[in-house]
């Protein structure tokens, strides 16, 4: 079986859940972000369970992918998976962080369609 792997920084989404405020809040938090080209995406943080959900819509409201990430205790994401828009898994990804809690290192692993 044939596998792909790549290295990306993804500072974006790390320093973006950075930013928590410092009163205390709600369990699940939602937030929508819409693009310049008409698509969106939906972000739901649930604090209980300490995971991050994406799902990425077109204009024309179809689901084009999805990504779901597990957080450590600062809310930072520590692995997570990539779907498309079909379900399909398309890429995990895992974070390492140094002894200050800072991220030092992450892995994704693409995946690849299977050779026929």
């Amino acid at each position: 079986m044939k596998t792909c792997s790549a290295f990306f920084v993804v500072l974006g989404l790390a320093s973006a859940l950075q930013a928590q405020p410092s009163s205390p809040v709600a369990p699940i938090s939602a937030r929508s972000t819409y693009h310049p080209d008409n698509s969106h995406s939906e972000t739901v943080v649930d604090k209980t369970t300490n995971e991050l959900t994406e799902a990425t819509y077109s204009a024309a409201g179809v689901l084009i992918a999805k990504k779901h990430y597990l957080l450590n205790e600062r809310g930072l994401p520590t692995q997570g998976h990539i779907y498309d828009g079909r379900g399909n898994l398309v890429a995990r990804s895992q974070v390492y962080f140094d002894e200050f809690g800072r991220a030092k290192e992450i892995h994704v692993r693409v995946a690849c369609p299977p050779i026929i």
